[in-house]
């Protein structure tokens, strides 16, 4: 690996490989072939080791990581878990990980995350101890991920975003159930903490939305957020009530009507009914082929919500029952809004009844 400069200056110029190119593929002979000579594991045991590890090149952290169920098969015992130590360790450092770009951060969680899918892809139901420390790693890379941004479009950092969660998410299909459903649980508490600590429950709000979405977890499970995330002020609940809605797409029609009469009942009583407003407004127009223009901001579904027609659904017949309770209770819903001309300018900013936008 050291002469990779002198090994390049061999080629010719129209085949020089790129610079730490060669380095990356002794990193994966050495982890292909350890078993077959001594020096190979003695080699990956420095390489691996949290101090050699910082000093190692952006392009071979990210081989290891990504390879990391290969690694992981060279070690056993104390040595095996001291290499989950040293990940966490990494990504938990200041003076290493931490001190990185955006770009570069995010496509070192994104290796990782690969390599843990992988670990627990070919882990084997009986070890529990060697699952579990995947389990603390997923911890540690879901505190340091941002929260995804709807619509995710345009920009590179976000298409990385939504790379990055795409892994994450796989990851956690792949997790042990109790462990997954014990970690995304959100309390009343929960919204109560500090701005970090609140976009820890935007992200388990999300996370929970994305796996009900891809019948990893029950709908149930959502369900259990329902009065929490409905009933808050807290910034950045917009991007998640847009994928808590995505996920209730192909929900039964009666799944989606009790939620939105829920959201409704909510809205009645809360002190923050916006936020059970601009979800009314979301579910309802997810029936429309509006619904490109609802999601664009939280402000055009308020105002467009007294426009909305639920019983003009297709796929809800017109003599059932729920629908009327849900059509008085928008139609409180949308007096609410309209017969305060304050209503909008306190919550949302936005200009009063008959003023010019």
């Amino acid at each position: 690996m050291r002469y990779e400069a002198q090994v390049a200056e061999l080629f010719p110029t129209e085949s020089s490989l790129e610079k730490g190119t060669l380095r990356e593929e002794c990193v994966k002979f050495s982890l292909a072939h350890a078993n077959e000579f001594d020096q190979l594991p003695s080699f990956l045991d420095e390489l691996s080791d949290l101090s050699r590890f910082r000093t190692l090149e952006l392009k071979l952290q990210s081989c290891l990581l990504d390879h990391l169920v290969d690694l992981i098969k060279v070690f056993s015992g104390s040595r095996l878990e001291k290499v989950f130590d040293d990940v966490r360790s990494y990504f938990s450092s200041v003076t290493s990980y931490q001190s990185l770009g955006t770009d570069e951060t995010s496509l070192l969680r994104i290796s990782c995350w690969k390599g843990f899918y992988q670990c627990l892809d070919e882990a084997s139901l009986d070890s529990l101890e060697y699952i579990c420390q995947i389990e603390k790693g997923m911890e540690v890379l879901f505190s340091l991920m941002p929260a995804m941004q709807l619509p995710a479009i345009g920009g590179g950092g976000q298409l990385r975003t939504v790379e990055e969660w795409s892994e994450a998410v796989r990851c956690f299909r792949k997790a042990r159930k109790s462990w997954l459903l014990d970690f995304l649980q959100v309390s009343q508490e929960d919204l109560q903490q500090r701005d970090g600590q609140l976009i820890e429950v935007l992200k388990k709000v999300q996370t929970k939305a994305k796996l009900v979405r891809i019948g990893s977890i029950p709908l149930t499970e959502l369900g259990r957020l329902k009065a929490l995330i409905l009933n808050t002020e807290l910034n950045g609940m917009w991007d998640a009530l847009i994928e808590v809605v995505a996920a209730l797409k192909h929900a039964d029609g009666s799944v989606k009507r009790q939620w939105l009469v829920d959201a409704v009942e909510i809205s009645r009583v809360s002190s923050y009914p916006s936020m059970a407003l601009q979800f009314l407004g979301l579910l309802s127009g997810s029936w429309s082929k509006y619904m490109p223009l609802l999601i664009l901001g939280k402000h055009t579904v308020l105002s467009d919500l007294p426009a909305i027609h639920i019983a003009r659904c297709e796929d809800v017949p017109p003599d059932t029952q729920p629908i009327d309770k849900i059509e008085n209770s928008m139609a409180h819903g949308c007096i609410l809004i309209e017969s305060d001309a304050l209503y909008l300018c306190v919550f949302e900013g936005l200009p009063a009844s008959g003023e010019a936008a």
